[in-house]
This record gives C-alpha cells, sequence and structure tokens, in this order.
C-alpha cells in the first residue's frame, strides 16, 4: 500500500483534471485503509487535498474530504489540514445539498480534525461551524448526523 500512495503522491499536483479524480479517487481508498507512519506522509499534501474541496466534481470534493478526514484522525494531522487552510472550505461543503458523500465526508473530516484538538475546535467556531453543524443533526443521513454530533 506504500508503495501504491507513493505512486500517487508523485502526481499528486497534476494539471491534468481527469488524473487528478483519478487520483483523488484512489488516495481516499489509501487513506482509509492506511496505519499512521502513511497518514503522516500524507498529511504532507494537505495543501493539495484542501484545494481539491473545490473541484467542480462533487466526488473529486468527497475524495478530499475523505483523504482529510483520515488524515486529521491522528494530532499531526489534525495541525496539518489547520495549517492548510482546509477548515473554512470544509464547513462551506456542510452547507451544500448537491451530494451525500461530500456532507458525510466533510461532516467527518470536521468531527476529526476537532477531536482532543481546543485549537482546532475554536478554528471552527470562528468560522461559524457551530451553526452548520446543529443543522446537520437534523440530517435525513443517521451517520451524518453522528458525525456531526461527534464534532459538537
Amino acid at each position: 500500500m506504500e508503495q501504491e500512495a507513493e505512486r500517487l503522491l508523485r502526481e499528486v499536483r497534476t494539471s491534468d483534471l481527469v488524473r487528478r479524480d483519478e487520483i483523488a479517487a484512489e488516495l481516499s481508498k489509501v487513506a482509509a485503509k492506511a496505519e499512521d507512519e502513511l497518514l503522516i506522509v500524507l498529511s504532507r499534501e494537505c495543501a493539495t487535498f484542501v484545494s481539491w474541496l473545490d473541484a467542480e466534481e462533487p466526488l473529486v470534493r468527497a475524495y478530499a474530504a475523505c483523504i482529510l478526514a483520515n488524515v486529521a484522525f491522528l494530532a499531526a494531522g489534525q495541525r496539518q489540514v489547520l495549517h492548510a487552510q482546509g477548515v473554512a472550505p470544509l464547513l462551506r461543503l456542510l452547507k451544500t445539498k448537491d451530494n451525500k458523500k461530500v456532507t458525510l465526508h466533510s461532516t467527518a473530516a470536521i468531527q476529526n480534525i476537532t477531536y482532543k484538538n481546543a485549537e482546532c475546535c475554536a478554528a471552527v467556531l470562528e468560522k461559524g461551524g457551530e451553526r452548520s453543524l446543529k443543522k446537520l443533526l437534523q440530517h435525513r443521513s443517521d451517520e451524518v448526523q453522528q458525525f456531526a454530533a461527534g464534532a459538537k
């Protein structure tokens, strides 16, 4: 898995949007199964993954949020997401209604970013995240509700 991740990370900054979409899909699968050491390697590209949160394609936004959610499982990853300015775009995705996967993974990312991290919690509150999370407690998806409750 590490070799696969290294291969993908060599191409992660591609300007080819079709290839970016493929890399996002593959890296989201890698991140979901990654051990801590690999998550730390992935966290070095947080700025790139944060930029993907603005992609036109909803699935790319969902994949990017999924990668960030997994990276933020570790304290070092939380810091990387925070320093890559990932909180605001993730919160913006909580308000979109275009795709359940986008909402689900961005909510999971916010939950993981804020877990036992006062600095990240403060960033979420400063950017108005509390209101968005409260609304998600009423979401039709139980999974989204659970992630929102965990982030509150």
